[in-house]
């Protein structure tokens, strides 16, 4: 309508109105009606420029039609008249995202040493892209090469470098780059990208059983003062398969060999690391823990016994106490030793004679109106059904 409205007043149309339409067809997805007006425009003389093409396989990406895009862009770099338009940065970008789109990342890198024979030397989103990439390939390796080429990386490509160390089993660097991102100053990565980054860190170390690197994810993350979301709780579960060990439980599935009770050990590092900052747990975190240890049985049953008892009964804390070690102990002090889950579950042997002189973690755990039904029930399982409707849901 606007292109007719210029030939009706006898305004001839330049590249400029041509790609003023197409970029409108593009943003609606009528990827085919723009490409119509490139012939359209190609019949009346007039040629496309690289904007008309980067118009063009931007629009066909938004459609999510990565292979046309890349056909696009091969045909304007077979035809003589047009293949001086395709040496340009942003064109070789788009192309490579739609490799890395398909799982290509061996024609990503061609592209890439294309561009560069070419003269066109690859920006940071170009080599971001290679990345993305690489990573779809199943080639994390080359990924993590890609990304110590990038000096200046925004956030979206410090967040694939995360990925791509992650999926190489290298957790150490990729905390690095999330702790680089501490000072807040000189902080790249919005909020969103920090959470998401720990919480896929923390994802790969669980499922690897690596339960060190997770536990210093969990450290690292409260000591630069964030908060674990619902969804961190959620990861941990999800990870290393609580609920789902519980149901093959039921069904008889046998459960792999792997050390249970460095996990089991981990779970209580987490309660250790929340009281550090007097912070509560997820609900569905907590019952999953009781729930594991109740099918651990054992020594792993009668330490969420205790902390079934430490997340209501507030007793101890209302006491006047004196931790042991303290030089202002007086009569009316009750001299009381503190320890972490840990070190109980370490040397049980040691205190289990004296746990009513012995302070542990308060577990404090968000439990709304429907989750009281799954708490009592995870609680019941690990107290031999002592305790009954003890759970104060949080309004």
């Amino acid at each position: 309508l606007f292109l007719r409205d210029m030939k009706n007043n006898n305004i001839d149309a330049d590249v400029v109105a041509y790609n003023t339409v197409i970029r409108a067809l593009c943003d609606k997805l009528q990827w085919y009606d723009a490409k119509e007006l490139v012939a359209e425009m190609e019949a009346s003389g007039i040629n496309p420029d690289q904007k008309t093409y980067g118009l063009l396989m931007s629009g066909l990406m938004k459609a999510n039609k990565p292979g046309a895009c890349l056909t696009l862009f091969e045909a304007a770099c077979a035809d003589q008249r047009t293949v001086a338009l395709t040496e340009n940065v942003q064109l070789y970008t788009t192309a490579v995202t739609a490799a890395g789109t398909l799982g290509d990342y061996e024609r990503a890198l061609d592209l890439v040493s294309r561009m560069t024979f070419a003269g066109v030397k690859p920006n940071m989103k170009t080599l971001t892209s290679l990345m993305g990439a690489c990573l779809s390939g199943g080639r994390p390796d080359f990924a993590v090469d890609v990304f110590k080429k990038i000096k200046r990386p925004d956030g979206l490509a410090l967040t694939r470098g995360v990925k791509a160390y992650c999926e190489n089993k290298d957790f150490g660097p990729a905390l690095d780059i999330i702790e680089s991102q501490s000072d807040k100053e000189r902080c790249i990565m919005t909020g969103k990208q920090v959470m998401s980054n720990y919480d896929y860190v923390l994802r790969c170390t669980l499922e690897s059983r690596n339960y060190i690197a997770a536990q210093n994810i969990m450290t690292n993350l409260l000591d630069n003062g964030f908060i674990p979301s619902k969804k961190i709780f959620k990861t941990i579960v999800n990870s290393l398969n609580l609920v789902q060990k519980k149901t093959d439980k039921e069904v008889g599935v046998s459960i792999s060999n792997y050390d249970e009770n460095d996990e089991f050990k981990y779970l209580l590092s987490v309660f250790d690391s929340l009281d550090r900052r007097n912070l509560p747990c997820d609900a569905t975190f907590y019952s999953a823990f009781l729930f594991e240890g109740a099918r651990k049985g054992g020594l792993a049953r009668k330490i969420c016994s205790l902390v079934t008892i430490a997340r209501t009964d507030t007793t101890q804390y209302g006491k006047e106490v004196c931790l042991d070690g303290s030089d202002e102990i007086d009569d009316a002090c009750t001299v009381m030793k503190e320890i972490t889950w840990s070190e109980l579950f370490n040397n049980y042997s040691l205190y289990k004679e004296e746990l009513d002189e012995i302070i542990l973690p308060r577990i404090q755990s968000r439990v709304s109106p429907r989750e009281i039904r799954q708490v009592l029930l995870a609680e019941q399982g690990v107290t031999f059904g002592a305790r009954r409707n003890r759970v104060s849901p949080k309004e």
